[in-house]
């Protein structure tokens, strides 16, 4: 009976204050800010080809690319990544997709789109990616173009459900 008490109690407990699977196997998780740093480090080794490709795709059209969420449910920030499933969209009024934008079809740690804008000071777009990240929804942007409050540096304060972030993936 006593047995069953104990294991009772220790059941409760890891209900009430969470079990962390790495950690009980002699692994160390990485902070928020860890993580968040090598999302911008990937980030960062990306944001020349996207200079790059905007650049070449607005002397064609005269507009910049826009691109879909790359992945239709976003990914966890503290693994590897996943092959983004939403690749091969484009807008309606656009024929590019990322493929053929210039950016590599890989393994990605966030979810990552394009918004574009066309405010009263002239064109620009945001780049924005998205990771879960110990159970919270994360959400960066960098704005290129005139408008710079509509960039923003790590954002915990977002809808933390996969629902939400899964509609999100889809367009909606």
């Amino acid at each position: 009976m006593r047995y069953l008490k104990n294991a009772l109690l220790v059941f409760v407990l890891l209900l009430v204050f969470g079990f962390d699977h790495d950690s009980a196997h002699g692994q160390t998780r990485a902070t928020v800010g860890e993580t968040q740093a090598k999302i911008d480090s990937v980030w960062d080794g990306l944001e020349p080809t996207i200079e790059q490709e905007q650049l070449r795709y607005f002397e064609m059209t005269g507009r910049y690319f826009q691109g879909m969420p790359s992945h239709f449910s976003t990914p966890d920030g503290e693994k590897d990544g996943a092959y983004p499933d939403g690749w091969f969209r484009h807008p309606t009024d656009q024929q590019y997709r990322w493929e053929d934008f210039g950016i590599p079809f890989e393994r990605y740690p966030f979810v990552i789109w394009i918004d574009v804008y066309a405010g009263p000071e002239g064109p620009g777009y945001v780049v924005c990616v998205q990771a879960f990240i110990q159970k919270g929804l994360y959400e960066k942007c960098r704005n290129y173009g005139p408008e710079a409050l509509r960039a923003h540096d790590w954002d915990g304060g977002l809808d933390k459900t996969r629902e939400a972030a899964t509609a999100r993936g889809r367009g909606q």
